[in-house]
């Protein structure tokens, strides 16, 4: 393992160990709606690089929470100007309200976006908890390869 990925493993579980402490709240943004901070819990974190062609690296993060349901009042509470609310999924045909796509902000107000991954959104708890896995990749610009 490259010393890049064991520095970013290691602030990964930094992270994720204060995150589990005191909560997490991030931005989301479902499509072309506003967007809104929700309350998350992280299970896990992870840092390393990916190679996305024979040329190109990339730093890829990933992170797999739990979101449950939430009210639109609590956003608008916030500052926030979007009244999105993030509803229970309690039949099999009604669809989830975070799909493949829809865009997170974490840390909140950092400008660094993570995105749902298609096949990374499942109901639990009942259809009251989501089980989402985001994903943010960012091109690495350190000339040769280690």
């Amino acid at each position: 393992m490259a010393l890049f990925d064991t520095i970013g493993s290691e602030c990964s579980k930094a992270e994720l160990a204060a995150c589990r402490a005191i909560g997490v709240i991030m931005g989301f943004q479902h499509r072309s709606e506003l967007p809104v901070p929700i309350r998350c819990d992280i299970a896990e974190q992870g840092a390393g690089a990916e190679e996305v062609n024979s040329r190109r690296l990339a730093e890829v993060n990933e992170i797999r929470m739990f979101v449950p349901a939430q009210s639109p009042a609590w956003s608008g509470a916030s500052g926030f100007s979007g009244t999105y609310a993030i509803t229970a999924s309690t039949t099999s045909n009604k669809t989830s309200s975070i799909t493949a796509g829809d865009r997170f902000e974490y840390p909140l107000a950092s400008g660094r976006y993570y995105w749902a991954k298609n096949d990374g959104i499942k109901p639990t708890d009942n259809g009251h908890t989501y089980e989402v896995t985001i994903r943010e990749e960012r091109g690495l610009t350190l000339g040769q390869r280690s």
